[in-house]
């Protein structure tokens, strides 16, 4: 519907997350598999007019991060600790399943997502800005789960697959519309693997 004479196009920002590659355990580093699965996401973003890109420290998102950035000539990566992979809650049904998880390391893991939510998930500004954010499976449905409004503990029931996208846009009103989830439709399956 046009917009009446003289009234302002609506303004938002948009976020895109993208979960890294898939990755060996020991190195840290991308696969073979998991390579291709970021040229396939940085193919499958390149129209975007992304005005930054930011990722986790850890190896696998950088690295998957600077395979996507070829496509957006001139926007380097730029690391960030809030990005990193955490725990940010979990259910006391979960706690026996893994003994190794302390009170300590889900409170620091909360504290950084939030941090994490404050910093990108804000209003947006006088310009429309599209944002990259590639990080891992536990931030991305964390954050997800608080922009929409899920209950404490609700992201652990959403998925996430490797190189899937998400797209939020953030409102004027900083409302948040989850536009895309976990969207895997770039990534053909290879022979004896499954997509995504």
């Amino acid at each position: 519907m046009p917009l009446a004479s003289g009234q302002p196009a609506p303004m938002y920002r948009t976020l895109v997350l993208l979960r890294h590659g898939e990755f060996a355990l020991q190195s840290g580093s991308l696969t073979r598999l998991g390579r291709v699965q970021a040229a396939k996401a940085g193919q499958r973003l390149r129209h975007l007019p992304v005005t930054e890109i930011y990722c986790s420290t850890l190896k696998r998102a950088y690295e998957t991060a600077l395979i996507v950035a070829r496509h957006h000539r001139g926007r380097a990566p730029v690391r960030s600790h809030l990005l990193r992979e955490c725990l940010p809650t979990m259910p006391r049904s979960h706690r026996k399943e893994f003994p190794t998880v302390t009170d300590e390391m889900i409170v620091r893991g909360r504290d950084r997502a939030d941090r994490a939510f404050r910093r990108y998930f804000r209003r947006p500004g006088h310009r429309h800005a599209c944002e990259l954010l590639v990080c891992h499976g536990n931030v991305i449905r964390y954050l997800v789960g608080r922009a929409i409004g899920l209950r404490q503990h609700g992201w652990h029931g959403l998925g996430t697959s490797h190189c899937g996208i998400t797209v939020i846009r953030i409102l004027r009103t900083g409302a948040c519309e989850l536009q895309r989830y976990n969207d895997t439709g770039h990534l053909a399956a290879m022979p004896g693997e499954e997509p995504g």
